[in-house]
Order: C-alpha cells, then structure tokens, then sequence
C-alpha cells in the first residue's frame, strides 16, 4: 500500500439519455500516492469513470469519494484534480511558457498578514449575510404553508366526490366509459331513444373550465343548458362527464402542489447554508490572494526543468512534435499541484519510441510528485510497465483489479487472461490427486491446485507462450511440428500444432517450419480457472 484510501468509488453507474449503459456498479478505491491504471478496451467505459472522477460527468447512480468528501455534484474548478487528454487541448495562441502559466493566474494563495480593516468588514458582511438568509426562510416557509392548506381543501374536495356511489367505481378513463353507457342502456330500455352520448346534446350545452391560479374555481361549469328538454339519465351523464374532469384536476393540481413544494424546500436548504457559504467566499476574499507576476514565473521555470522543456519556452504547438506538446501538457496539468492528476490515453498518438520515452518520464514524474496518477488506457503493456495496481474493465464492469504481476500470471477470467498479453488455454479434466487430462496427455499442475476440485471437474488451464520450453521430441509428451515462425526482434514467436490444437511458444533461436519438436513447462508457470459455459470463470 501506498497511502491510506483517497479515492472511492461506490455503486457507480452512469446511464445516458438514450438509454446506453457505459458503466454498470462500479466499486473501487485508490490509495493516496499510488499510480493506477484502468485497463480495457475501447468503449469499454473507462474513460467516463475518469470524467466522473474529474467532475465533467455525474454519475447515474452512486457516490464519489475523494479524501472521504462526498464530491457528487461538485464543480471541476472545486476538484483537487487535474487532466491531460489524449489530444493535449493546448492553447494555438499561447507559446508554451504561456500554455503552462495560464492555470496559475487562476490560482490564489492564502495572505500571510491580513488587515484588521478587512476583518472587521467582513463580520458586517456576515451579519447581512445571516439577517438575508433569515427574511428569504420566512418568506419560502409562508408559501410552503398556503400550499399545504390549498392541497388540503384539493384532498377535501376529492374526499366528497367519492362519496357519490357512481363517482366512486370510476378510477380511470375506461370505467368512467362503462359508467357512462350503463346510463345509456338504461335510458334506452325506459324510453327506447338512443341520444344520450354527453357531448352529443346538439351543441346545446357547452363545457367551460375556467382558467385560474386557484384550482377550487375551475369547476367545469354548463353553460346554455336547459335541463327541460334533457331526462333524468342525460342529467346523470352530464353531472357524472363533470365530476370526472373536475376528480382529474384536483389529482393534477395536488401533484403540482407536491412539486412546487419540493422545490421550495431546496430554495430553502440552499438558504440555510446560504451565510456558511457567503462567509467562506468572503474568508476567500479578504485572506487570499493571486500569485504575482514573479512567483509564476519561477514555478513555471521549475515546472519546464522538471519536464525537459528548457529552450521550448517561445515556441507555439504548431512548432512541436507530438512528443513535446504531451510534455507542455503535463507541465500545464501539475503546475497548479493538484491532488490527483487523471490521464486520459495520454501517450496514443506517439509512435513507439516517442511513447517508451514518455512513459519512464510518467513513472520519473510520478516518484518525483507523490501524487496520486490514475491513467487510462488500451495498452497492456503500458498499464503492467507503470501501474501499482490495475483496473481491467469490459463491457461497462471491473473483471479484475490487482497488482501487474497478478493480473497477468493470475487473470481471474480467460477474458483478462486473452486480452492481457498472448495465452494458451486448454480445457482439462481432473483425474486425480495433482494430475491433469487434455487429450490423452497429463499437464503438469502445482501441487497444491487439486485442493478445490473433485474428480471429472473441467478446468481451464493456463500457460503464458513465454513459460513454454522447446524440447527434443522424444524428451517430452506432447509432441507436434512447427506451423508458423515469426520473427519479434530479440525473439522469434512460434506456433506448435499438436493433436488439432496450436500452442504458442517464445524462443531466441530460429526453428524451421515443419520440424518436429516437444513441448514441456515448469508447473510452477500454471495458472488454473474454473470452467463454466459463459467464460465467467473464477480463479481455482
């Protein structure tokens, strides 16, 4: 361990407008001081945990701790975070010495001596702050109350309605539909006519809801009704059409009260805090203040040393190569000594000898900093080289969160085992104590794997194409002829057929295509994995 827990993730979930998951309860914390690498591939979500982290993204659902300060909700500005991302989002218009100073003309420090002036001012500030705080809570409190006694006479009004015996059965639109041509038939086997349908009286009557703020005078009312041409079941229809439009915006109405209630008691929480966070802004005001000219100056000169920017410091982006505008970016991020410093594929875009080169001077800045460095990206060997400790993601969910070493000679699933560096995978069956069947042939196992498993249990078996010795034919099991050689540079990567299976191998000499070998490991190089059939396997 580095340092004690400074970053926490928990339960996150982060679930866009058009319904796409990128990430799915995510749970983890990184230690204070540690270099950590989230792993996978693209689309995979590690990218949005880390704009989450840096505050450009809310999540969903969970919560976000950083040094056990719940930051949801929190401002980017607010954040003890600072991101370099992978297109370097420099500033065309700046040279690079002014690329790196601009966030320290946003930085203020604390004064060392402040005015008994500003002190006393300031406590008068307060007192305003407190007294406005106050009046604005009264004020909120009494709209609260004429609310809460509006919704109780809408309660009252729906409270009598259901009384009604047939304004009773009525719950939505379909009952209030069967209501009504209950009272149709009736009417038509008393008086053998069929025009009863509400609206249908020949225009003669006309539905008006007024329009007012208060809900308790939008009874519908009739208007040019005569109720002597009408019978005592078209009445019925009438009066049970106008109940239900008025049952409707009593419900609507309370609905509206509820919301507008809601709102008003956030109105007055941020009221509440309202002097604490007045009184801190003027605390800020009066006891801090910005860098001068001469101090960024010299920050800005140790940063470009420290970087190996020296003699770069007129120049503009467009003069540089890739490998200079990622250092001008790095400067520019831990200038401003954040806490936490989020990499968003930060070395993608170098060609290969650029980014090794960029990666020692990461693992260099991050023992010289002693911050805290969360860096993404696709790279296997990227992550195992820099990390303490590695996240490896798919499909929006962790697979796997260990040190290099264990994500890579222990991978907790066959898809971290294929994703993280090559792999040769075979399914065998426990036969007995310590032995192992693929084929005909017993694998070497280590002696203490057997414990966890009974016999006829299948299992994966892994060894890395490293961990695989070439051996004379006749010194070895399993034997086959060589399918393929390609060369690596320092090493020759070859491809063993054997019994319909290919077994991969690295060597430093050459070999013939064809040529008969054997092959052996030492059992100490095994990794196993449970076997199930949707490869959501567990370590053994």
């Amino acid at each position: 361990m580095v340092g004690k827990s400074f970053i926490r993730l928990e339960n996150i979930s982060k679930k866009y407008s058009d319904g796409y998951l990128a990430v799915e309860n995510i749970n983890f914390s990184v230690n204070q001081g540690e270099f950590v690498t989230i792993l996978g591939p693209s689309g995979c979500g590690k990218s949005t945990i880390l704009k989450m982290i840096a505050g450009i993204e809310q999540p969903t659902t969970g919560k976000i701790f950083i040094d056990d300060n719940n930051v949801n909700g929190l401002p980017i500005n607010n954040r003890p975070t600072a991101m370099v991302f992978q297109d370097y989002a420099l500033f065309p218009n700046m040279n690079v010495y002014q690329n790196i100073a601009y966030g320290l003309k946003l930085v203020t420090i604390k004064k060392e001596n402040v005015p008994q002036v500003n002190i006393v001012k300031e406590n008068k500030l307060n007192l305003l702050a407190i007294k406005k705080s106050e009046k604005k809570i009264k004020t909120i409190q009494k709209k609260i109350i004429r609310l809460l006694k509006t919704k109780i006479l809408a309660e009252q009004e729906i409270s009598q309605l259901k009384k009604n015996p047939i304004f009773n059965r009525i719950k939505n639109e379909k009952e209030y539909t069967n209501t009504i041509y209950s009272i149709k038939s009736k009417m038509i086997k008393k008086y053998n006519i069929e025009k009863v349908l509400v609206i249908s009286f020949d225009n003669r009557c006309k539905l008006n809801r007024r329009k007012s703020k208060n809900l308790l005078h939008k009874f519908p009312k009739l208007i040019n009704f005569k109720t002597k041409n009408l019978n005592e079941f078209q009445i019925s229809a009438l009066d049970t059409y106008k109940n239900y439009l008025y049952y409707q915006d009593l419900n609507k109405y309370i609905d509206y009260i509820n919301q507008k209630i809601n709102s008003l008691k956030q109105t007055k929480a941020f009221w509440h805090n309202y002097p604490t966070t007045q009184i801190e802004k003027w605390k800020d005001h009066f006891s801090m203040r910005k860098l001068t000219k001469s101090e960024i100056d010299e920050k800005v000169k140790n940063i470009i040393k420290i970087t190996g920017l020296e003699g770069a410091e007129k120049k503009y982006p467009s003069d540089l190569s890739g490998g200079m505008q990622q250092r001008v970016a790095l400067a520019r991020a831990i200038i401003i000594e954040p806490k936490i410093l989020l990499l968003d594929e930060p070395l993608s875009a170098l060609d290969a000898k650029v980014r090794e080169q960029m990666q020692l001077e990461l693992k260099h800045l991050h023992k010289r900093l002693n911050i805290t460095f969360i860096l993404v990206t696709h790279d296997q060997e990227e992550a195992l080289f820099l990390s303490n400790h590695i996240i490896v993601m798919s499909n929006g969910k962790i697979q796997q969160i260990d040190s290099p070493k264990k994500i890579y000679h222990m991978p907790s699933n066959t898809w971290v085992a294929n994703f993280v560096g090559k792999v040769n995978l075979f399914v065998a069956e426990y036969s007995e104590k310590n032995t192992l069947q693929y084929k005909g042939i017993e694998l070497p196992m280590k002696n203490d794997s057997s414990n966890k498993m009974s016999i006829g249990s299948l299992v994966y078996y892994m060894v890395r194409p490293e961990d695989v010795i070439i051996v004379d034919p006749g010194k070895s099991k399993i034997q086959g002829k060589i399918s393929e050689v390609n060369y690596k540079g320092s090493k020759y990567e070859i491809s063993v057929k054997w019994n319909g299976t290919i077994i991969k191998a690295i060597v430093n000499d050459p070999i013939l295509v064809n040529q008969s070998v054997g092959l052996t490991w030492n059992n100490t190089t095994v990794h196993l994995m449970k076997y199930v059939d949707n490869q959501e396997n567990k370590n053994v």
